[in-house]
């Protein structure tokens, strides 16, 4: 893989659905994206941490499923974004069903919560899907964004 290099043990499970993700600095946000996947099926976490300053690599680097990356000198994140991930699709999900969600995303499908993500690929899979296109729909209060804090308790 160019560019990165990874910085904790390899706790990769290749039985798993491979979800890789970029973070910088999204501590408070670490841990509902964790827990939605999780929940939804076997995943495990290909993750790359951008400089993060708020504990973001500390608590990565502490979960049983993370395998934890970080650019290396003189990488630059809105330059290589594209690359890293696709290093790590490459390296660890080639062939196989993959997710790539913005720390921030959480991916639904028709039928969730009650069938899980490994059951919404067999049936697409029986249907000849070999690829998931997914939208992203942002959801706000009724306040300036800025005033938007994601409270984790």
């Amino acid at each position: 893989m160019q560019r990165i290099t990874r910085i904790s043990d390899d706790k990769h499970n290749p039985a798993a659905i491979p979800v890789v993700a970029l973070a910088h600095n999204e501590r408070n946000i670490l841990p509902d994206f964790l827990a939605h996947y999780r929940a939804s099926c076997t995943a495990s976490f290909l993750i790359v941490d951008d400089h993060s300053t708020d504990g973001s690599r500390e608590y990565l680097a502490a979960q049983p499923d993370v395998t934890l990356f970080q650019p290396v000198a003189g990488a630059e994140f809105l330059k290589e974004r594209a690359i890293w991930k696709s290093g790590l699709l490459d390296h660890y999900g080639a062939g196989r069903w993959c997710m790539a969600p913005d720390i921030d995303e959480h991916f639904v499908w028709p039928g969730m919560p009650g069938k899980s993500l490994e059951q919404y690929i067999a049936a697409i899979e029986a249907e000849g899907a070999e690829a998931v296109a997914a939208l992203m729909i942002d959801m706000y209060g009724d306040m300036p964004l800025s005033d938007h804090l994601h409270d984790p308790d």
